[in-house]
């Protein structure tokens, strides 16, 4: 899911929800489904084009936003959920680069100690799956064709938690929120390095929204930050850029 950008004159955002957009690499977790399968086995996974690889390579359930493998270690996956997570892996403010080279090797390093995945929605499985192109900037696409069987037939053979079809973002949220708040607080499962992104209702008026904005806009400038995400609170998640998510930055 995409955001377009925010234009004070077209969309009404009172009543949404605030985050800040974090200068960060997009990721997004399968809950371990595809882990271990070979990525040309996965019809989700982006195999145009990657000249790092001289051999297939063995997916981690971690994709990059353009489908590739991300390869981060056993030990920080295995604290993330058994569920779909749409998030955005993150050092900290200035320190793209940085995560950068962290993310793009191979052999995952001691690096992965300071990368977070900040999360923000949970895509139902069988919206992820539907058929579509992936364009990835002006250089090539590549399209996601049967996915939905796989997907469904691969979540059935796991422990594996889903929104349900009816939920807005209000719900997926609370349903985010009860996950990893049940794994933090349940000592036999290690904790790993991911956490929900904090979420700020904007007030119902207008005005107070928009005056909120431009509050949390000139805080996040003043400590090094990019701006901020609005997100509508009965959107739901979708695979292609939707008016449901909206980012605003400063410049």
């Amino acid at each position: 899911m995409l955001a377009h950008n925010f234009k004070p004159a077209k969309h009404n955002i009172a009543g949404w929800y605030l985050s800040e957009k974090l200068d960060g690499t997009r990721a997004f977790w399968d809950g371990g489904i595809s882990r271990g399968f070979r990525s040309s086995n996965v019809p989700y996974a982006n195999t145009v084009k990657d000249i790092r690889y001289l051999n297939d390579s063995i997916a981690t359930g971690l994709w990059s936003r353009s489908g590739k493998v991300i390869h981060a270690p056993d030990w920080w996956l295995d604290g993330l959920p058994p569920c779909f997570l749409d998030g955005e892996l993150f050092i900290g403010r200035g320190r793209f680069q940085e995560l950068r080279k962290v993310v793009a090797t191979l052999e995952p390093g001691p690096g992965w100690d300071d990368v977070w995945l900040r999360v923000f929605d949970s895509p139902r499985p069988e919206v992820f799956a539907q058929e579509r192109e992936i364009k990835i900037r002006s250089e090539y696409s590549f399209w996601i064709k049967g996915a939905h069987e796989w997907v469904v037939r691969t979540v059935l053979n796991h422990s594996f938690r889903r929104v349900k079809s009816s939920w807005k973002f209000e719900e997926v949220l609370l349903f985010l929120e009860k996950i990893l708040l049940k794994r933090a607080l349940d000592g036999s499962i290690e904790m790993g390095n991911v956490c929900l992104l904090r979420q700020e209702k904007l007030p119902l008026s207008y005005l107070k929204a928009m005056k909120r904005i431009e509050d949390r806009m000139e805080e996040i400038a003043d400590e090094g930050g990019e701006g901020v995400v609005l997100r509508n609170p009965v959107g739901q998640w979708s695979p292609v850029r939707s008016h449901n998510l909206l980012k605003h930055k400063p410049w």
